[in-house]
Order: C-alpha cells, then sequence, then structure tokens
C-alpha cells in the first residue's frame, strides 16, 4: 500500500514541476524593452531594444553615461574624450560641432547623444537622423535640468535604477555642501573667467552661475545669457572678492592676473583670493559640476574664515 502511495504521488509531482519550468522559462525569454522619452527639441526618441552601441558627442554626456556604468557601450567619443581611461581606444569621431558623420554611420549606432546648446551643434542631429540613426539632444543650463536628463538617458539605456542612483547620491552631496555653508555671512562676489585675452565670463543661463550659488557666491554678471563678452574696464568696476580661472580648450594658456596691468587692481588679485580650475569639471554641464561645487565651497569657507580673522568680518 504504502508503495502504491508513493508512485501516485510521484504521478502527480511530474505535471507541477513541467509547470513551472516552462513559467520560469517564459518569463525569462520574455522581458522586452521598450523606451520613449521627449527631448529638449521635444523629439520623441523611441527604442525597441536596448541600446549596445552609443556614441556620444559632448563630454558631459559621455560624462553620465560613464557614471551610469555604460562606458562599454561607448563605441565612439569626440577627441575630447580620448583622454578619459575608458575610452583611450575608442575611434574619436571628430568634435562636438564638426563630427565626422560617415564614421558614425560605418559603427552604425543603436543611439546618439548631442547637446543641443549650439545652432551649429544640430547640424550634424539633422544629418544622421535623415540616415533614420536615432539621436538624442539635450540641453543643460542647471542642476534640476542635469537631473532630468540623467533620468531621460536612464530610460533610453534600459538603467532607471542605476539612473534614479545617481540622482540622489549627487543631490545628497549637494546637500551636504548646503549644509556647510557659511552662516550670517555676506556672500561672497565671484567672477569666473571663460577665456582670455578678449575677456569672456559665464551669465545667467550657465551652469557655473548656479555651481557658485550653490557653492555659497555670487556671480556679479547677471545678464540672461550663457557667455558675455565683458570690458577690463567693467571687470574693474565690479572688482570680484574672488576670481576663478578656468584652464581647458577655450582657455589654454591664460597669463597669470599679476601679469595683465590692469587686473593688478582687483580685490581678488591684490589678496591672492584666485582659484585655478579644471574647464572639464565646471564649464561641462554634468556630473562633475557637482566635484565643481564641493571644490569652490572649500575655497568660499577659507576665504570667509581669512576674511573673518585679518579683518573682524569687514573689508
Amino acid at each position: 500500500m504504502l508503495r502504491l502511495r508513493q508512485f501516485s504521488d510521484t504521478r502527480k509531482l511530474v505535471p507541477r514541476k513541467l509547470f513551472s519550468i516552462f513559467l520560469s522559462l517564459f518569463f525569462w525569454v520574455s522581458p522586452a524593452f521598450s523606451a520613449t522619452v521627449i527631448d529638449d527639441l521635444g523629439q520623441t526618441i523611441h527604442l525597441s531594444k536596448t541600446p549596445q552601441k552609443i556614441v556620444t558627442l559632448y563630454g558631459a554626456l559621455t560624462d553620465i553615461l560613464l557614471e551610469l556604468g555604460l562606458g562599454s557601450k561607448i563605441v565612439a567619443c569626440t577627441k575630447e574624450d580620448k583622454n578619459l581611461e575608458p575610452l583611450r581606444n575608442k575611434p574619436a569621431i571628430g568634435t562636438h560641432i564638426r563630427p565626422n558623420i560617415e564614421l558614425i554611420v560605418s559603427l552604425k549606432p543603436d543611439l546618439v547623444l548631442q547637446m543641443g546648446t549650439r545652432r551649429h551643434s544640430l547640424m550634424p542631429v539633422h544629418r544622421l537622423q535623415k540616415l533614420s540613426i536615432p539621436v538624442g539632444v539635450f540641453n543643460v543650463q542647471n542642476f534640476d535640468e542635469l537631473f532630468v536628463t540623467i533620468d531621460k538617458i536612464g530610460k533610453l539605456c534600459g538603467v532607471e535604477r542605476s539612473a534614479r542612483h545617481l540622482i540622489s547620491k549627487l543631490q545628497n552631496r549637494l546637500k551636504k555642501v548646503a549644509d556647510l555653508r557659511p552662516k550670517n555671512f555676506s556672500p561672497p562676489m565671484v567672477f569666473f573667467e571663460v577665456r582670455y585675452p578678449n575677456l569672456l565670463t559665464v551669465g545667467k543661463r550657465s551652469i557655473v552661475t548656479e555651481i557658485i550659488a550653490k557653492a555659497g557666491g555670487i556671480n556679479p554678471v547677471s545678464k540672461d545669457k550663457k557667455l558675455v563678452r565683458i570690458s577690463e574696464e567693467m571687470l574693474i568696476a565690479l572688482n570680484p572678492d574672488i576670481y576663478i580661472v578656468q584652464r581647458g580648450p577655450m582657455n589654454k594658456d591664460p597669463l597669470p592676473l599679476n601679469s595683465r596691468p590692469l587686473f593688478r587692481n582687483l580685490k581678488a588679485v591684490k589678496k591672492e583670493n584666485i582659484l585655478y580650475v579644471d574647464e572639464k569639471k565646471y564649464s561641462r554641464p554634468g556630473p562633475k559640476a557637482v566635484q565643481a561645487v564641493e571644490e569652490l565651497s572649500r575655497f568660499i569657507r577659507k576665504f570667509v574664515a581669512k576674511k573673518s580673522y585679518s579683518a573682524g568680518g569687514s573689508d
């Protein structure tokens, strides 16, 4: 009797096992990918498969992809990004404004990403779209727009959870900086040199203005533009407390401020409140902008401490 019952139970178990194996195979095979995002040109970007080959035409977007762990999927980048360690062996497709379209097409990318802050940057976009290559265009001018862009790129690339984690991590770092900001102290005027000579600085539409604000300073140039040309006489009239000189492609070999005749009269130069910074960290509206806030915040806190110690908090 006992042997007959065991045989009967085994016969019941076999169909159940087969059914559970079928279910597991069904759910393993089925995860179809589909992503639809509206980019900053108002274009609908739809992908029906996870992009395996991505071309990025702008450094800040390259930084986002790398932070999301997608370096292995970048098949080409700009000449400027060739120095980044994960991209040293990838082909360079030219510049942000003048990429090699034929090379990009030959790579058969599933997705191309471009920053659309300049009119000329859209010309390659139109050429690629005519060839039915999906191109997402973004236009980041502040941190809120940066976080939205990270979220959209995460959706397009099938890494939404990593994107949410990255956004949360960056927001927490900005909050820590805000908590350390000096209290009961007038924010110092911080001037940012984009290029010299033919002095160029930043206006309200540049992420640098928000970097300065989040670090605890004020950009004395309030024009509603990204880049602002300014005369040396106007700079003397502004007389900032802190002077930032960026170094990079736009300001390759800036003269020391002490060797520029009019600049010697600036309060920031007399008191040596000068900070040299990496252009790729400050002027690229990507994740590295948070590092810029942290770096400038440290400098401003030292400035405030020095000022309080030497002059009792007054000029």
